[in-house]
This record gives C-alpha cells, structure tokens and sequence, in this order.
C-alpha cells in the first residue's frame, strides 16, 4: 500500500464519524468549532523500490474539546473505527491545559503492514 492511500484511509475513517467532527492533518491548532481531532503519521514504516509501504505505522491522533469527558467518548469512536481497518489503540493520554479552556486527549494507534 502507498502512503498516499494510507493516510487517505486514515481520513476517510476519521471524517466517517458519527459526531462529524473538523479532521486536520498536522494542524497549526486553530481551530473553527469543537471538538476537532488532528492527527499525523509518524515515519517508522519504510518503503521498498516500488514505494510500497511495509513496517510498522504509528499514528497520533489528537482530539480537542471544550469538555474533558467529550475526550474519551470521541476516542470510543476514532478505537471503533480505526479498528475496522487495522489499528490499534496503543496510548492515551490527558494533555494539561493550565487555563481549562480546551481539553486535549493524545493517543497512538498502530498497525503492522
């Protein structure tokens, strides 16, 4: 599989959520409404001659909301649905906002290809 299509996968089943949340790949965090949810592939995974991936993929997902228990019922959600396609949910964690204006769940899924 090409990265190309990998993260065109990961998107589809982010932007397929029942909630219809704003999905943002490597935001500069400015967001229009919330919650939103960011997320980005790390580079462990390797290609062959014909850019094939292969390897292990990490991602990181971020999801941003105005109320913490929104977190973890949007990452129920992103677990379901990443699942669907290979995923699996790795890490969770709260991300400390001194303000508590916006709350932040980070988590990693990984796959092996």
């Amino acid at each position: 599989m090409l990265i190309t299509d990998i993260k065109s996968q990961i998107y589809d089943a982010l932007n397929d959520l029942s909630g219809n949340y704003p999905v943002l790949q490597a935001s500069d965090n400015v967001f229009a409404s919330f919650p939103s949810i960011t997320y980005f592939i790390e580079n462990s995974y390797k290609t062959d001659h014909d850019n094939e991936v292969y390897g292990k993929i990490n991602l990181v997902i971020d999801i941003w909301t105005e109320k913490s228990t929104d977190c973890y019922s949007i990452l129920q959600e992103i677990g379901t649905a990443l699942g669907n396609i290979g995923y699996q949910l790795s890490s969770s964690t709260d991300v400390p906002n001194e303000d508590k204006t916006i709350y932040h769940l980070n988590s990693q899924f990984t796959t092996i290809l």
